[in-house]
């Protein structure tokens, strides 16, 4: 038996997602001999296992006195002989925390960049796409913030996928959210299993497009990319606020889903989409390595170049030629629901987790 302790929150969606298939799946893990075992705060018996997952939202109030409780931690935890990963689970290919890589055997991140070589770079903004905006449209942020960097060759061996926020529980079901936000605020309940209700593609809907998306970051070049969204279609400005319910209903109508970029690449946005059926519209994707990968450009999401200049061209053709597209839309579904079913998900899964175990 392999004993594995994970330390954890259940504040952020985040680490809800994160948080989720460790416990819905427990019995699957331990039925191939994992013995999973989650830990909300800092205990004595925190070190008794073979392997010690850290989720960083744990200490993310932390890295003041330049981290040296993160740091003392890590070090405690390798001097009891555990092998140690941590799992970065902030929004995007960015805002990394590299500087645990000397403490850890792995670091494992829900999305990283394809490209590895691009983290020993500075990134304005921390983020791919921020720097882009940054230097392709001369964006500015009030407060500047860039990138920590990898500078030793042998740390781009620590890098690893883990998964991603897809896992988590998006669903439209009233009494899925309740047992959702219960969880939230107490840690001690869990809406069982991962979703869902389903509302499939069809070509009989009489929404063209939902988009309601927020242009609230404090960081303008975070929110660049929504606001220049937000200027070519006027009528998305100061949409009212829906209840869940409206705007799942509103969601089931539309043909097209329009998921911009916000803190990270990946937003909860498009899995709200592909439960209800939608056809997701997205910036382009094709630079994250991430797991599961449901962004398939053409397959089953279609994308738009960065600077948008192709943006309003691909959207209408998406809704005026929707029987053409409503494969993409399908498929979207298709491959979202094989990763949340309640028999195949598992099965991936703990597939997965076995190769973090193996890998080290």
């Amino acid at each position: 038996m392999i004993k594995v302790n994970v330390l954890t929150e259940y504040k952020s969606p985040n680490s809800a997602a994160f948080n989720l298939p460790l416990i819905s799946y427990k019995r699957d893990l331990k039925d191939i001999r994992i013995n999973m075992k989650i830990f909300y705060k800092i205990r004595n018996d925190i070190f008794d296992c073979d392997v010690l997952f850290i989720n960083s939202k744990f200490f993310r109030k932390d890295w003041g006195a330049k981290g040296d409780k993160v740091f003392s931690f890590l070090k405690q935890a390798k001097s009891n002989g555990n092998n140690v990963i941590w799992f970065d689970v902030t929004d995007s290919t960015g805002t990394c925390q590299f500087q645990v890589l000397p403490y850890v055997d792995r670091y494992y991140k829900s999305q990283l960049l394809k490209d590895r070589d691009l983290y020993s770079q500075k990134m304005y903004g921390s983020r791919i796409y921020t720097d882009y905006y940054h230097k392709e449209n001369s964006v500015v942020d009030t407060d500047p913030l860039y990138s920590e960097t990898i500078d030793q060759p042998e740390y781009f061996d620590k890098l690893k996928v883990s998964w991603n926020s897809g896992l988590g529980h998006y669903s439209q079901s009233l009494v899925g959210d309740i047992r959702k936000k219960a969880y939230r605020n107490s840690g001690k309940f869990l809406s069982a299993k991962i979703p869902h209700s389903w509302c499939y593609p069809d070509s009989n809907r009489q929404i063209n497009l939902s988009a309601r998306f927020g242009i609230s970051y404090k960081r303008q070049t975070v929110r660049y990319q929504r606001e220049q969204i937000k200027e070519m279609i006027p009528e998305l400005l100061n949409l009212p606020k829906l209840t869940r319910k409206k705007y799942f209903s509103e969601l089931s109508n539309s043909k097209v889903m329009i998921a911009p970029f916000g803190f990270g690449e990946i937003t909860l946005r498009e899995f709200e989409g592909f439960i209800s059926g939608c056809l997701i519209l997205k910036p382009n994707m094709q630079h994250i390595d991430t797991w599961p990968n449901f962004y398939v450009s053409n397959s089953t999401i279609v994308e738009h170049e960065w600077d948008l200049s192709d943006f309003m061209a691909k959207l209408e053709d998406c809704y005026t030629r929707y029987d053409e597209y409503v494969d993409i839309a399908r498929n979207g579904q298709d491959l979202y629901k094989e990763y949340v079913d309640p028999v195949t998900g598992p099965k991936y899964f703990v597939e997965r987790i076995s190769g973090i175990l193996a890998d080290i």
